[in-house]
């Protein structure tokens, strides 16, 4: 929701494609050149090492962050605010994160009663979990606390917004979850109907209350369940970088417009 005065960016609706494909394009790149320095290093490293997982996937985030700024850039100067980085009133964030939750929840246990899924996502094994505590913390720090708020940041502040500009709530809610799902789908098929479901259930937050620091907070809580319910994760890990999660989004400066 639009405080007064303030005007949703003109962004063309096609931008948030444009950065997605503009982000990829950059994480490859990056993580191939950064790979290839290490081995001419002589460093004794392989492409599916922790390490490297890591490393390629902050990449990716920056990139994701990088390119929608960018391209918001090319219409106006960007403001936080124009991408949801915003407080909300406690209440409303509250209301409208207990909503999307159900819709979350009531598609999930449809789903698991009709499709009956089997197959485990790969995310957390893909980046090593399991690997020791120092990995098991990086990997927390990176799903539960930076993968929500990057994600939040593009595919709700930007990709979203962005489509806003020219289509209805509905069919921009819809086109935003189906691209969120069909991202993560490397991580396994059968997790992306729900994946969709959840990111619709993102926009119809962001919709009400205009911030995506509600999504950011269930996005969190979500991963920090699948983060802590693997048998190589870490509730105690997941749980720290949840609550960080949840401090940051109750008490972000309400006052925050310009990026600097």
């Amino acid at each position: 929701m639009l405080e007064q005065g303030e005007i949703r960016p003109r962004w063309p609706a096609w931008y948030g494609l444009a950065a997605l494909g503009m982000a990829l394009v950059i994480a490859v790149m990056s993580s191939g050149i950064l790979f290839a320095l290490l081995r001419a290093a002589g460093a004794n490293v392989d492409a599916d090492s922790p390490a490297v997982s890591i490393v390629a996937t902050l990449i990716q985030d920056f990139a994701l962050a990088g390119s929608a700024i960018w391209l918001a850039s090319q219409v106006s100067p960007p403001r936080l605010w124009q991408f949801g980085v915003r407080g909300t009133p406690f209440l409303r964030g509250l209301k409208w994160g207990a909503i999307a939750f159900a819709i979350y929840f009531g598609f999930q246990i449809l789903y698991v009663a009709l499709v009956h899924p089997d197959q485990k996502q790969t995310t957390l094994q893909d980046l090593g979990v399991g690997k020791g505590p120092a990995v098991t913390l990086l990997i927390g720090i990176l799903v539960v606390a930076v993968a929500p708020a990057v994600e939040e940041f593009f595919f709700r502040g930007f990709f979203y917004g962005a489509l806003r500009t020219r289509f209805p709530f509905i069919a921009a809610a819809l086109i935003d979850g189906v691209v969120f799902g069909a991202v993560h789908a490397p991580t396994g098929i059968e997790a992306v109907p729900p994946l969709i479901a959840l990111g619709f259930a993102f926009c119809v937050a962001f919709e009400a209350t205009g911030s995506i620091l509600p999504g950011i907070v269930l996005h969190a809580l979500n991963n920090m369940i699948a983060f802590g319910s693997d048998k190589d994760g870490s509730w105690a890990v997941g749980a720290a970088m949840a609550g960080l999660v949840v401090c940051a989004c109750v008490t972000v400066p309400r006052t925050s417009r310009t990026l600097n």
